[in-house]
C-alpha cells in the first residue's frame, strides 16, 4: 500500500489543554467502561472474528473506499481531504466538518474490523490519529459557528461521530486529544437534556434528547467520569414518559416531533436507534441505572404496526420522503436495525415477539434487508442468527386495525395488503417543509391514502408523481411553490377549522373520518373511509368548491402492467372521461389486480389514464440530485360540482367477476352522516358530523361508531373525534342493554346510551350490548 503522506502537516496542535478534575484520568480504566466500550464498538465492527461472504464483500468495499482516500486525498494544512472543503474564512462549515468526521469513522471501523485488508494497518492508524488532530482545529471549545449554521451539526452530528471514533481507536488516542474533544463537546453540549437553537437554550425532546444525552454519556465513558455517565442516563428516562401534547410518545402509540408532525419513521427511529445502542451497552456493564424497560412495549405498539414487509409507511417519515435515503424500504431497514439493538436486552415477555416480528419483516422484504443492512455489522450478524433459528416462528396473520388519533393516522392490515390514511387537524400539522426538503408535500396529510401490497410501489414515487393528485385527497387546482400551504405549529399555524378528524376501531375493522378544510379555507369536504377484510369504502360529501376533484388512485406501475376500464383493456395515455364503473390495475407477477368500484347511482364524472412519461429530479422535491425518468402511473380522478359527493370501493388484490354482488350498502352520505352496512360481516358503521339517523343508529351527538350484530348481542366501538368533554349519546333500533362495560363508561336512560369518552383523546371505547325482547 502507498504510505499515507504526513510530510505536509504538523501533527501536534496547539490549544489542547488539560480539563482537570472534570474529565477524570481519560484512560478508560474501569472494568465497567471497558465493557461498555467493547459492546458499543461491536455495533460498528461486529461481534465475531469471522465474516460471511456478504459481510466480507461489504468490508472489502469499505476497504477499497478507505484505500482510495489514503492514496488520493492526502492531509493538507487547511483541512483533511481536498474533496471536503473546510474553508473557515467567514464561518466554520458544520456540514463539511461533519462529513469529514463521517469519513474518519469509516476509517476507524476498517482499522478495527478483523479479516479486513486494512485491519490494524499502521499507516491507516497514523492517518486516523493525524486527521483527529487536524479536525480538532475546526471543532474545539474556541469554535463559534456563524448564526446561519445548522445547530445540529455542532451539537449532535459531529460530537456523536467524534466520540465513537475515539472509542474505536481506544488506547491509540493520546490523552491530549481526549482532553481536547472532552472540552469541545462540553462547549457545544454542556448538558444532556438541552440544545441551543437560535441563541436560545431549549429543552431537548424526543430524538434530539437521546442524541445529546449520548454525547454526554460517551464523554463520561471516555473520561472515566461515572457522574457524567449517570447524568446522561437519568436525562434519557423522561423520553419514555407518555405525553399529552408536543414531542414524544402518546398513549395510543403515536410519536410526534417538531411539536405536531407525525415522525415515527425518522425522528422516532433515530430515538430508538440511539436508545437501543445505549441500553445494550449499559446492560453489558454492572452499572446500576434508571429502568428503561418501558421502551419494549413501545417498539411493538408504536413501530411494529407501521412496518410493512420491511418498509416503514411513508406517512410517518415526514420530509424524509424527499430524500433518496428516505425511501420506504431504506427507512424500514433502519427501523429493523434499531429493533435488533433491543433483542439481547429484552425482558422475556418481549424477546420472542420482537424476534418473530423482525423475522417476518426480513423474510417478506422484497428489497432484502440483509443486502442493505446499513453497515451495522453487529445487527447483521444477529439478524442472520434469528433467521437461522427454527425455534423462532415469524409473525403471521396481520389481520389488524390501529388508530393513532394523536397523530391523525390510521393503519389497516391484512395478510396481503396494508392501507393507511393521513389526516391533520387543530392538533396535528399537515406536512413539514424544512431545510429545502419536501418541497411538494402540500397534500400528503390531506386525507391521502396509502396502499401497500407485494408491489414495490413507493420507492422513487415522490420524485415523479403528480403531487397535486395524491390518492384519497380532494383538492382544487392551485399554483403552489416549495413549502406553500403549511399548517403546523412551526409554520402557518395548525388548521383550527378541523376539529372532527379520527375514527373508531372494532377488533380488526375500522372507520375514519375527516371534516376537511384545506390550507387557505378555499375548499371544504366531509370525507370517510370504512375498512373491512376485502373492501375499503370511501365516501365524500359537501364538497364546497366547483373546481374540486377527488383522486381515487395515482399508482406507480410498470410499463407492461395493464389497465382495464369496465372490463376493457385501456393502455393509452389518453384519458377516458365519463361513466366508469370499474377500474382494474393488473400488476405483473401479482396474482390479482387492484380493483376500484364506483358505487351506486351517484353521478360521478371519472377520468382515468395510464401515463408512462412522468419524470422528475430529486432536486425538485428536496436537496438531492438525479433523474427518475419515464415512470408510469395510473391516474383516476372524480370531478365535482357544488356540494357534490363521491363514493367508491377499493378492493386490494381482488378480482371482481361480472356477477359480483357487493356486500356494501351506502346508508347515508351527506352533511349529517357517512354510513355503510356490510351484509356479510353484519357490521353497520357511521361517522356522524351532527345528530341524526343512519340505519339502526340514531346519534344525538357527533361521533364515530361501529356496530357488529353477533346474533343475540351487539359489539360496539365508539369514539369522539372532536374530543368534546360532553358524553356522546346514541340509540339502537329496538331495545338493548349494556352487558359488558369494562371501564364503566356507559349509562342508559330511556333507551339512550351515554358514553363518557373524556380523557380518551380520540381513542375508541368498546363494549357489548344484548338485544332485549319485549
Amino acid at each position: 500500500m502507498n504510505a499515507f503522506r504526513l510530510s505536509a502537516i504538523t501533527v501536534a496542535l496547539t490549544g489542547l489543554v488539560g480539563c482537570g478534575s472534570d474529565c477524570g484520568d481519560g484512560k478508560q480504566s474501569t472494568t465497567q467502561f471497558s465493557q461498555f466500550s467493547t459492546h458499543w464498538n461491536s455495533y460498528y465492527i461486529g461481534h465475531s472474528s469471522s465474516l460471511d461472504p456478504d459481510l466480507k464483500q461489504t468490508v472489502d468495499n469499505l476497504n477499497a473506499d478507505v484505500q482510495g482516500w489514503l492514496t488520493t486525498y492526502p492531509l493538507y494544512q487547511d483541512g483533511v481531504w481536498l474533496g471536503i472543503s473546510l474553508n473557515t474564512r467567514s464561518s466554520a462549515p458544520g456540514s463539511s466538518i461533519n462529513s469529514a468526521y463521517q469519513r474518519l469513522l469509516t476509517m476507524a471501523r476498517v482499522y478495527n474490523i478483523y479479516g479486513g485488508a486494512l485491519y490494524q494497518d499502521e499507516d491507516l492508524k497514523q492517518a486516523i490519529l493525524a486527521s483527529l488532530d487536524i479536525l480538532g482545529r475546526y471543532y474545539s471549545e474556541n469554535t463559534t459557528p456563524a448564526e446561519s449554521e445548522n445547530w445540529w451539526n455542532w451539537q449532535i452530528g459531529i460530537p456523536k461521530t467524534a466520540n465513537t471514533i475515539l472509542l474505536l481507536m481506544g488506547e491509540h488516542v493520546e490523552q491530549s486529544v481526549l482532553t481536547h474533544y472532552h472540552n469541545a463537546t462540553k462547549h457545544f453540549v454542556p448538558h444532556p437534556d438541552q440544545i441551543m437553537v437560535g441563541g436560545k437554550v431549549k429543552p431537548a425532546t424526543g430524538a434530539n434528547l437521546i442524541d445529546v444525552a449520548q454525547v454526554v454519556l460517551l464523554r463520561g465513558v471516555l473520561s472515566d467520569d461515572l457522574n457524567e455517565f449517570h447524568r446522561a442516563v437519568e436525562a434519557i428516562a423522561p423520553v419514555l414518559d407518555v405525553v399529552e401534547s408536543g414531542d414524544g410518545f402518546y398513549r395510543d402509540g403515536s410519536f410526534i416531533q417538531h411539536e405536531d408532525i407525525p415522525y415515527t419513521g425518522t425522528y422516532g427511529n433515530e430515538l430508538i436507534k440511539g436508545l437501543g445502542m445505549i441500553i445494550g451497552a449499559v446492560k453489558a456493564t454492572d452499572i446500576q441505572t434508571e429502568n428503561l424497560d418501558g421502551i419494549y412495549p413501545i417498539l411493538l405498539n408504536s413501530f411494529a404496526p407501521l412496518m410493512v414487509d420491511g418498509r416503514m409507511m411513508d406517512f410517518v417519515n415526514g420530509r424524509a420522503i424527499s430524500r433518496q435515503s428516505g425511501q420506504t424500504h431504506k427507512v424500514g431497514h433502519a427501523v429493523i436495525n434499531s429493533m435488533l439493538s433491543y433483542v439481547e436486552t429484552a425482558p422475556s415477555e418481549f424477546k420472542q415477539p420482537l424476534k418473530a416480528f423482525i423475522k417476518q419483516q426480513i423474510n417478506s422484504d422484497s428489497q432484502h434487508y440483509l443486502s442493505e443492512f446499513g453497515l451495522a455489522f453487529g445487527h447483521y450478524q444477529l439478524a442472520k442468527e434469528i433467521l437461522a433459528d427454527s425455534t423462532i416462528k415469524a409473525t403471521t396473520n396481520r389481520d389488524s386495525h390501529k388508530q393513532f388519533p394523536s397523530m391523525d393516522r390510521v393503519v389497516h392490515h391484512r395478510d396481503d395488503y396494508t392501507f393507511g390514511i393521513a389526516m391533520h387537524s387543530s392538533r396535528v400539522g399537515n406536512y413539514e417543509y424544512m431545510g429545502n426538503e419536501n418541497k411538494k408535500g402540500w397534500y400528503t396529510g390531506d386525507g391521502m391514502t396509502y396502499l401497500y401490497n407485494q408491489q414495490d410501489h413507493y420507492t422513487n414515487y415522490w420524485v415523479a408523481v403528480d403531487s397535486t393528485k395524491l390518492p384519497g385527497t380532494t383538492v382544487v387546482p392551485e399554483d403552489l411553490s416549495a413549502g406553500d400551504g403549511q399548517r403546523s405549529q412551526q409554520s402557518g399555524g395548525r388548521q383550527t377549522d378541523i376539529q372532527w378528524a379520527g375514527g373508531t376501531q372494532l377488533h380488526q375493522y375500522g372507520a375514519a373520518g375527516f371534516d376537511f378544510t384545506n390550507h387557505d379555507g378555499a375548499l371544504k369536504a366531509k370525507k370517510s373511509w370504512f375498512m373491512f377484510d376485502d373492501e375499503i369504502v370511501a365516501l365524500g360529501s359537501n364538497i364546497e368548491n366547483t373546481n374540486a376533484y377527488t383522486v381515487i388512485e395515482n399508482r406507480k406501475i410498470n410499463a407492461a402492467d395493464d389497465l382495464y376500464l369496465n372490463d376493457e383493456r385501456h393502455n393509452s395515455s389518453d384519458a377516458l372521461v365519463g361513466s366508469v364503473a370499474k377500474v382494474e390495475i393488473y400488476i405483473d407477477r401479482q396474482a390479482n389486480p387492484m380493483t376500484y368500484l364506483l358505487l351506486g347511482d351517484v353521478e360521478q364524472e371519472v377520468s382515468v389514464s395510464k401515463q408512462c412519461s412522468r419524470s422528475g429530479n430529486w432536486s425538485e422535491v428536496g436537496t438531492g440530485n438525479g433523474n427518475v425518468e419515464n415512470t408510469c402511473f395510473v391516474e383516476a380522478t372524480i370531478s365535482h360540482g357544488i356540494n357534490d359527493t363521491y363514493q367508491y370501493v377499493i378492493l386490494p388484490n381482488t378480482k371482481v367477476d361480472t356477477d359480483y354482488i357487493s356486500p356494501i350498502s351506502v346508508i347515508r352520505n351527506d352533511a349529517v352522516a357517512h354510513s355503510v352496512e356490510h351484509a356479510e360481516l353484519s357490521i353497520t358503521s357511521a361517522n356522524f358530523w351532527a345528530a341524526g339517523i343512519a340505519g339502526i343508529i340514531e346519534a344525538k351527538t357527533p361521533m364515530s361508531i361501529l356496530i357488529q350484530d353477533l346474533g343475540e348481542q351487539y359489539a360496539v366501538s365508539i369514539s369522539d373525534p372532536t374530543r368534546s368533554p360532553i358524553p356522546v349519546e346514541f340509540k339502537i333500533t329496538g331495545t338493548s342493554q349494556v352487558i359488558e362495560d369494562k371501564n364503566q363508561r356507559v349509562t342508559t336512560s330511556h333507551g339512550i346510551h351515554s358514553v363518557d369518552l373524556s380523557e380518551l383523546a380520540g381513542e375508541s371505547y368498546t363494549f357489548k350490548m344484548s338485544k332485549v325482547s319485549l
